[in-house]
């Protein structure tokens, strides 16, 4: 099983604009990449053309199992930073897992921290997250990127905090029940259904 977190920039509001036009904007990109395979030690890499990412993606075309915390927002973003603009593999939908939908299947918190101290787990999210979010991941006041070289300090504990969303999704996704046959079965269709939409009568929508 791989277990995997990005953290993204992008000039458009993720919450406005959902995650599938958040993840084909041109203006998003992945800044950090965590993995690890099963229980092993995670690796972040601050660039795509690394050749240690090799792994990475041999194993998903290789239809390895991917976690990922709220996994329909690393779909979208690996298809549209990744596969689309870079060439990598696809995954096909069954490779995905969400420790976000089995925690809130069991009745716990969706939220990664909020499900990691619903269960007890010695880890949890860097309360740093926020903060680090807001200086790395949306435009400064001038509308651009902030360059990590100019916040060294700042983008180490960034790293650190991508690694420990790893870390806990590993420990969440190890501590849950698996989803029964019938909500893994939802979750694939729910995410098929977003993935093609449905046709609907736009005149009378906008005249309603």
């Amino acid at each position: 099983m791989i277990h995997l977190d990005f953290e993204t920039f992008s000039r458009i509001d993720l919450r406005a604009s959902g995650a599938y036009r958040y993840a084909e904007d041109n203006s998003t990109e992945v800044i950090l990449l965590g993995w690890a395979l099963g229980d092993g030690a995670v690796r972040v890499f601050d660039r795509l053309d690394d050749p240690r990412l090799g792994e990475l993606r041999d194993r998903v075309a290789a239809g390895e199992p991917i976690c990922a915390h709220n996994a329909q927002f690393e779909r979208a973003v690996w298809r549209g930073c990744l596969t689309r603009r870079l060439g990598w593999p696809e995954p096909a939908l069954k490779q995905w897992h969400c420790t976000a939908s089995r925690a809130s299947a069991a009745g716990f918190p969706r939220s990664l921290e909020g499900a990691a101290t619903a269960t007890g787990l010695p880890v949890n999210k860097d309360p740093r997250g926020k903060k680090l979010i807001q200086l790395f991941c949306v435009p400064d006041k001038h509308g651009k990127r902030v360059n990590p070289a100019d916040h060294i300090d700042e983008w180490l504990a960034f790293t650190h905090y991508c690694a420990q969303d790893v870390v806990v999704e590993q420990q969440l996704a190890a501590r849950l029940p698996q989803l029964h046959p019938f909500e893994r079965l939802a979750f694939l269709i729910d995410a098929d259904l977003n993935d093609r939409g449905f046709p609907i009568d736009v005149d009378t929508v906008r005249a309603a």
